[in-house]
């Protein structure tokens, strides 16, 4: 996990040098407002944060951190501002109990929509702050659990490096909060032992934090 993390921020701190070295040769790469009202971006980042409590153990386990991946559709309606549809899964993996032993699989996706709203468009580097609102969907690997989908919110704060009129790489961090069921338990189901839950949220919300690179293409 230490090896992984390394690995991504060293990605990113690459990302970011190379991006920056093509924008200071691109004095007009601004996207033109007009021409490329959409904008399509791929992005790979590093997700933490969330934790449960394991229902019958007593203990709690926290939700490793781990690559998530996501894809945005950007529509510009303003000068300075987007609409935005955008969707991230994280393969997670919930540390082992002696509920149990091996850990538990779970998968977090968020489907959200909200925009974004650019701070400084004059500037080389454009910064820009973005908000949503979905839903979170979790399927855990537990034999007869149901999945969950819970509404949530998206906030965050990025980093446009233009390479070309079309061509940008996105520097991004974003926290989502997922508001849990009122009794807390998750992925309830039945199975060979007869009926009940396997996880309890321990808050009402539920917390994660990402940071993520995109490459986006305007059009």
């Amino acid at each position: 996990m230490k090896n992984t993390a390394t690995h991504l921020l060293s990605g990113l701190g690459i990302i970011f040098i190379l991006s920056a070295a093509g924008s200071a040769g691109a004095q007009e790469s601004e996207v033109d407002n007009t021409r490329f009202p959409y904008e399509l971006t791929g992005y790979v980042g590093y997700q933490s944060g969330g934790d449960f409590e394991v229902e019958g153990a007593g203990q709690e386990g926290d939700v490793e951190s781990e690559v998530a991946y996501a894809l945005a559709m950007n529509f510009r309606y303003g000068t300075e501002e987007q609409y935005q549809v955008f969707y991230s899964h994280q393969p997670a993996h919930v540390d082992s109990s002696s509920e149990f032993p091996g850990g538990v699989e779970l998968d977090i996706d968020y489907a959200h929509f909200g925009g974004t709203l650019r701070l400084d468009p004059g500037s080389r580097l454009e910064p820009y702050l973005l908000g949503s609102i979905g839903a979170t969907f979790m399927s855990a690997d537990f034999v007869g659990a149901q999945d969950e989908s819970m509404f949530s919110v998206g906030v965050g704060a990025g980093l446009r490096v233009p390479v070309s009129k079309q061509f940008n790489i996105l520097l991004e961090a974003r926290a989502f909060f997922t508001f849990m069921p009122t009794d807390g338990t998750l992925f309830c189901g039945s199975g060979q032992t007869g009926a009940g839950c396997s996880l309890r949220s321990t808050g009402s919300v539920f917390s994660q934090y990402a940071l993520m690179a995109g490459a986006s293409f305007a059009f």
